[in-house]
Protein backbone atom coordinates (compact mmCIF):
# COMPACT_ATOMS: atom_id res chain seq x y z
CA UNK A 1 0.00 0.00 0.00
CA UNK A 2 2.84 2.51 0.79
CA UNK A 3 4.52 1.86 -2.94
CA UNK A 4 1.75 2.55 -4.97
CA UNK A 5 0.69 5.83 -2.17
CA UNK A 6 4.21 6.86 -2.65
CA UNK A 7 4.02 6.52 -6.52
CA UNK A 8 0.62 8.96 -6.37
CA UNK A 9 2.31 11.62 -4.57
CA UNK A 10 5.03 11.73 -7.37
CA UNK A 11 2.55 11.52 -10.06
CA UNK A 12 0.48 14.54 -8.30
CA UNK A 13 2.83 16.18 -6.47
CA UNK A 14 0.59 16.62 -3.70
CA UNK A 15 2.29 18.77 -1.21
CA UNK A 16 2.20 21.65 -3.39
CA UNK A 17 -0.94 21.08 -5.29
CA UNK A 18 -2.51 20.77 -1.08
CA UNK A 19 -0.83 23.94 0.05
CA UNK A 20 -2.01 25.96 -3.13
CA UNK A 21 -5.76 24.64 -2.94
CA UNK A 22 -5.76 26.12 1.30
CA UNK A 23 -3.67 29.03 0.18
CA UNK A 24 -6.51 29.60 -3.07
CA UNK A 25 -9.49 29.00 -0.83
CA UNK A 26 -8.07 30.85 1.71
CA UNK A 27 -7.94 34.00 -0.49
CA UNK A 28 -11.33 33.34 -2.42
CA UNK A 29 -13.45 32.45 0.38
CA UNK A 30 -11.13 34.58 3.51
CA UNK A 31 -13.85 37.31 3.38
CA UNK A 32 -16.71 34.53 5.25
CA UNK A 33 -14.53 34.51 8.00
CA UNK A 34 -15.97 37.72 8.94
CA UNK A 35 -19.51 36.75 8.24
CA UNK A 36 -22.45 37.22 10.78
CA UNK A 37 -25.00 33.94 11.63
CA UNK A 38 -26.98 33.87 9.11
CA UNK A 39 -30.44 32.09 7.81
CA UNK A 40 -30.49 28.48 8.50
CA UNK A 41 -27.28 28.74 10.90
CA UNK A 42 -29.94 30.39 13.97
CA UNK A 43 -31.78 27.08 13.96
CA UNK A 44 -29.89 24.67 13.06
CA UNK A 45 -26.78 26.60 15.68
CA UNK A 46 -27.73 29.58 17.26
CA UNK A 47 -31.28 28.60 18.28
CA UNK A 48 -30.88 24.78 18.69
CA UNK A 49 -30.51 23.95 22.68
CA UNK A 50 -30.52 20.67 22.17
CA UNK A 51 -27.14 20.59 20.86
CA UNK A 52 -25.99 23.09 23.33
CA UNK A 53 -24.35 22.06 26.64
CA UNK A 54 -25.52 18.34 25.72
CA UNK A 55 -23.89 15.26 24.92
CA UNK A 56 -20.67 15.60 22.97
CA UNK A 57 -21.07 11.09 21.95
CA UNK A 58 -22.11 10.71 18.30
CA UNK A 59 -23.54 7.45 19.53
CA UNK A 60 -26.10 9.43 21.51
CA UNK A 61 -27.29 11.25 18.54
CA UNK A 62 -27.71 8.37 16.18
CA UNK A 63 -30.17 6.83 18.54
CA UNK A 64 -31.78 10.00 20.00
CA UNK A 65 -32.97 11.64 16.88
CA UNK A 66 -34.68 14.51 19.48
CA UNK A 67 -30.97 15.42 20.55
CA UNK A 68 -30.16 16.81 16.88
CA UNK A 69 -32.50 19.80 16.64
CA UNK A 70 -34.92 21.91 18.34
CA UNK A 71 -39.00 21.58 18.09
CA UNK A 72 -39.45 24.48 15.77
CA UNK A 73 -36.60 23.10 13.43
CA UNK A 74 -37.47 21.26 10.33
CA UNK A 75 -36.49 17.19 11.50
CA UNK A 76 -33.67 15.80 9.26
CA UNK A 77 -32.25 12.60 10.63
CA UNK A 78 -28.15 13.80 10.74
CA UNK A 79 -27.08 12.60 13.63
CA UNK A 80 -23.02 13.23 12.57
CA UNK A 81 -23.96 16.71 11.31
CA UNK A 82 -25.93 17.51 14.81
CA UNK A 83 -22.90 15.92 16.61
CA UNK A 84 -20.18 17.87 15.13
CA UNK A 85 -22.28 21.23 15.41
CA UNK A 86 -22.34 19.81 19.38
CA UNK A 87 -18.32 19.31 19.13
CA UNK A 88 -17.67 22.69 17.69
CA UNK A 89 -20.36 24.86 19.86
CA UNK A 90 -18.35 23.54 22.88
CA UNK A 91 -14.76 24.81 21.01
CA UNK A 92 -16.48 27.64 20.33
CA UNK A 93 -19.92 28.59 21.76
CA UNK A 94 -21.21 31.99 19.78
CA UNK A 95 -18.12 32.97 17.67
CA UNK A 96 -19.27 33.27 13.93
CA UNK A 97 -15.50 33.58 13.01
CA UNK A 98 -14.31 29.80 13.88
CA UNK A 99 -17.23 27.99 11.99
CA UNK A 100 -16.38 30.06 9.37
CA UNK A 101 -12.54 28.72 9.39
CA UNK A 102 -13.69 25.40 9.15
CA UNK A 103 -15.88 25.70 6.43
CA UNK A 104 -13.34 26.80 4.46
CA UNK A 105 -11.15 24.16 5.31
CA UNK A 106 -14.02 21.56 4.81
CA UNK A 107 -14.17 23.32 1.32
CA UNK A 108 -10.51 23.09 0.59
CA UNK A 109 -10.94 19.21 1.38
CA UNK A 110 -13.55 18.65 -0.34
CA UNK A 111 -11.76 20.25 -3.48
CA UNK A 112 -8.39 17.72 -2.85
CA UNK A 113 -10.40 14.83 -2.78
CA UNK A 114 -12.60 15.87 -5.95
CA UNK A 115 -9.24 16.36 -7.44
CA UNK A 116 -8.03 12.36 -6.71
CA UNK A 117 -11.02 11.15 -7.78
CA UNK A 118 -11.56 12.46 -10.86
CA UNK A 119 -7.43 11.64 -11.67
CA UNK A 120 -8.19 7.64 -10.40
CA UNK A 121 -11.03 7.78 -12.64
CA UNK A 122 -9.64 9.44 -15.94
CA UNK A 123 -5.97 8.88 -15.15
CA UNK A 124 -5.58 12.33 -16.82
CA UNK A 125 -3.35 15.14 -14.75
CA UNK A 126 -4.41 17.95 -16.57
CA UNK A 127 -8.19 17.00 -16.14
CA UNK A 128 -8.02 16.36 -12.71
CA UNK A 129 -6.00 19.38 -11.58
CA UNK A 130 -8.73 21.88 -14.18
CA UNK A 131 -11.80 19.90 -13.24
CA UNK A 132 -10.24 20.18 -9.40
CA UNK A 133 -9.73 24.34 -9.51
CA UNK A 134 -12.91 24.65 -11.40
CA UNK A 135 -14.74 22.87 -8.27
CA UNK A 136 -13.11 25.34 -6.08
CA UNK A 137 -13.76 28.68 -7.40
CA UNK A 138 -17.32 27.96 -9.46
CA UNK A 139 -19.54 30.20 -7.45
CA UNK A 140 -22.35 27.73 -6.90
CA UNK A 141 -20.49 26.57 -4.13
CA UNK A 142 -20.35 30.06 -2.42
CA UNK A 143 -23.76 29.59 -0.31
CA UNK A 144 -22.45 25.57 0.87
CA UNK A 145 -19.68 27.77 2.06
CA UNK A 146 -20.78 30.52 3.37
CA UNK A 147 -23.69 29.38 5.53
CA UNK A 148 -22.42 27.56 8.59
CA UNK A 149 -25.92 25.48 8.37
CA UNK A 150 -24.59 23.85 5.03
CA UNK A 151 -21.90 22.27 6.88
CA UNK A 152 -23.06 18.68 6.53
CA UNK A 153 -23.40 19.35 3.00
CA UNK A 154 -19.13 19.76 2.75
CA UNK A 155 -18.96 16.80 5.61
CA UNK A 156 -20.67 14.39 3.56
CA UNK A 157 -19.03 14.51 0.30
CA UNK A 158 -15.59 14.39 1.87
CA UNK A 159 -17.16 10.92 3.41
CA UNK A 160 -18.70 10.09 -0.62
CA UNK A 161 -15.16 11.29 -2.53
CA UNK A 162 -13.54 9.24 0.08
CA UNK A 163 -15.52 6.33 -0.31
CA UNK A 164 -15.64 6.71 -4.23
CA UNK A 165 -11.60 7.20 -4.03
CA UNK A 166 -10.80 4.15 -1.83
CA UNK A 167 -13.51 2.39 -4.40
CA UNK A 168 -11.47 3.29 -7.18
CA UNK A 169 -8.34 1.71 -5.47
CA UNK A 170 -9.66 -1.33 -4.75
CA UNK A 171 -10.64 -1.94 -8.34
CA UNK A 172 -6.74 -0.82 -9.24
CA UNK A 173 -5.01 -3.08 -6.47
CA UNK A 174 -7.69 -5.11 -5.09
CA UNK A 175 -6.67 -4.86 -1.26
CA UNK A 176 -9.93 -6.17 1.15
CA UNK A 177 -9.00 -3.54 3.30
CA UNK A 178 -9.56 -0.77 0.98
CA UNK A 179 -12.77 -1.98 -0.59
CA UNK A 180 -14.28 -2.34 3.74
CA UNK A 181 -13.05 1.69 3.94
CA UNK A 182 -14.42 2.49 0.96
CA UNK A 183 -17.97 0.39 2.15
CA UNK A 184 -17.59 2.07 5.95
CA UNK A 185 -17.21 5.14 4.03
CA UNK A 186 -20.57 4.86 2.63
CA UNK A 187 -22.61 3.58 5.03
CA UNK A 188 -21.27 6.49 7.20
CA UNK A 189 -22.11 9.59 5.24
CA UNK A 190 -25.55 9.28 4.54
CA UNK A 191 -25.61 10.14 8.68
CA UNK A 192 -24.42 13.43 7.44
CA UNK A 193 -26.42 14.60 4.65
CA UNK A 194 -29.21 12.05 3.78
CA UNK A 195 -29.16 12.78 -0.14
CA UNK A 196 -25.50 10.85 -0.05
CA UNK A 197 -27.32 7.95 -0.05
CA UNK A 198 -27.09 7.93 -3.85
CA UNK A 199 -22.60 6.54 -3.28
CA UNK A 200 -24.03 2.85 -4.72
CA UNK A 201 -25.32 4.26 -7.70
CA UNK A 202 -21.90 6.51 -8.27
CA UNK A 203 -19.92 3.50 -7.86
CA UNK A 204 -22.05 2.05 -10.09
CA UNK A 205 -21.72 4.61 -12.56
CA UNK A 206 -17.73 4.45 -11.61
CA UNK A 207 -17.32 0.38 -12.46
CA UNK A 208 -19.79 0.97 -15.96
CA UNK A 209 -17.12 3.62 -17.10
CA UNK A 210 -13.99 1.37 -16.12
CA UNK A 211 -15.84 -1.39 -18.03
CA UNK A 212 -15.79 0.53 -21.11
CA UNK A 213 -13.72 -0.59 -23.41
CA UNK A 214 -13.80 2.64 -25.68
CA UNK A 215 -13.38 5.24 -22.82
CA UNK A 216 -9.73 5.76 -23.99
CA UNK A 217 -11.08 6.32 -27.53
CA UNK A 218 -13.09 9.17 -26.02
CA UNK A 219 -10.30 10.47 -23.37
CA UNK A 220 -7.33 10.08 -25.80
CA UNK A 221 -8.38 10.89 -29.59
Amino acid sequence: MKNWLLKYQKELAWPLFIFSIFLLTSILYGQALFFEFIYDDFPYLVGNRPIQGHTINPIEYILKPSLQWSSNTTQFYRPLGAFIYALEFRLFAFDPFYYHLVMIMLHATVVILATLFIYLLFRNRSAAFFSGLLFLVHPINTEVIAWISEQSVLSGSIFVFLSLIFFLLYEEHKIKTVLFLSVLLAVVAPFFKEQVIVIPFLVIGCLLFLKLSWKKNILYS
